[in-house]
C-alpha cells in the first residue's frame, strides 16, 4: 500500500511539473485513444462484415499461415511495426491455439534472424538505436558483463518493443546467441494476450447480434484480458527495473532503488510528452 501511495505521489507530482504543450499533447493522445474506442463500439458490426470475407479466405488457404508467420517474422526486425497487430489477426482467423504457435514460429524465427543480422552487420545502428531509449541503455548497461539468465529472461517479458528488443540485445558482447534464443522462447507466453483478443474478436463477430450473452461475454473476456495483460507487464517491467538498477548501483538498498525507478519515470514521461 506505502508503495501505491509513494507511486501515486510521484505520478501526480510529475504530472503537475509537465508544461501547458506537455499537457496539451497527453490530452490529445487520451482523447484520440477514447474516440477511437468509441468508433470500435458503435461501428464494430461494420468492421467486422468488412474483415469476415478476409477471414474465410485465409482459412480456406493452405498457405494462409506461412503468410501470418512471414509477417510476424518481418514485423521482428525494427524499425518495422505491426508485430502485434499480425499475432492478433492470426488469432482472430484461426483462434487462439493456432493463432498463438503462428505468432511464437514467427517470433523465433524473427527474433533469430534479427538478433543475427544485428550482431553480425548492423551493430552500430542497434547501439544508436539502444542509445536513444533511456530504459534500454539502463539495461544493457545491467546486463553487460552478467553472466545470469534471470534478467535476460524478464527484459523478453517487458512490454518492451519485440523488434527494438531483440536489436538492442544483440549489442551486448555477454549475451551469447543461445542465450538470447532460450530467453526467448521462455518468453513466448507473453504473446498469448495478442492471440487471445483475436480469437474473442473473432467469437464477438459469429455471435454478434445473435446472443447477446455471448457477445457480453466476449467483450468482458477482451476487457478482462487486456486489464491482465497491462497488469502483468508493469509488474514485471517495475521488477526489471529494479533489478537493473541494483546492478547498476551495486547495491540493494530499496531508497537507491526508489530514486532510480522515479529518475526513470521521470525521464519517459518527459519524453514520451516531447
Amino acid at each position: 500500500m506505502d508503495r501505491l501511495k509513494s507511486t501515486a505521489r510521484r505520478t501526480l507530482k510529475q504530472l503537475s511539473s509537465l508544461s501547458l504543450g506537455q499537457k496539451l499533447y497527453g490530452a490529445c493522445f487520451i482523447s484520440l485513444a477514447v474516440a477511437l474506442t468509441v468508433l470500435f463500439a458503435v461501428c464494430h458490426r461494420a468492421i467486422f462484415k468488412a474483415l469476415e470475407p478476409l477471414k474465410a479466405d485465409m482459412r480456406q488457404s493452405r498457405w494462409a499461415w506461412l503468410a501470418l508467420v512471414g509477417a510476424t517474422t518481418a514485423t521482428s526486425f525494427p524499425p518495422l511495426i505491426g508485430y502485434s497487430t499480425s499475432i492478433t489477426l492470426a488469432g482472430y482467423v484461426y483462434g487462439f491455439s493456432l493463432g498463438w504457435s503462428i505468432g511464437a514460429l514467427g517470433s523465433v524465427i524473427g527474433a533469430a534472424v534479427t538478433f543475427a543480422v544485428y550482431r553480425g552487420f548492423l551493430t552500430g545502428y542497434a547501439s544508436r538505436m539502444t542509445e536513444s531509449n533511456h530504459h534500454f541503455r539502463a539495461l544493457t548497461q545491467a546486463l553487460d558483463g552478467s553472466s545470469g539468465m534471470t534478467l535476460l529472461i524478464m527484459i523478453r517479458y517487458c512490454p518492451f518493443p519485440f523488434s527494438l528488443s531483440n536489436a538492442a540485445l544483440s549489442t551486448i558482447p555477454s549475451i551469447s546467441y543461445g542465450k538470447f534464443m532460450a530467453a526467448t522462447v521462455i518468453a513466448l507466453p507473453r504473446i498469448w494476450i495478442h492471440a487471445f483478443i483475436g480469437s474473442r474478436l473473432a467469437s464477438l463477430a459469429d455471435v454478434d447480434g445473435k446472443d447477446k450473452q455471448s457477445a457480453l461475454f466476449n467483450w468482458l473476456s477482451i476487457v478482462l484480458g487486456l486489464a491482465l495483460g497491462i497488469a502483468t507487464s508493469y509488474l514485471v517491467y517495475r521488477r526489471t527495473m529494479a533489478i537493473a538498477a541494483r546492478a547498476r548501483t551495486g547495491t540493494d538498498s530499496p531508497i537507491q532503488e526508489e530514486e532510480a525507478e522515479e529518475q526513470d519515470f521521470n525521464f519517459e514521461s518527459r519524453r514520451l510528452l516531447h
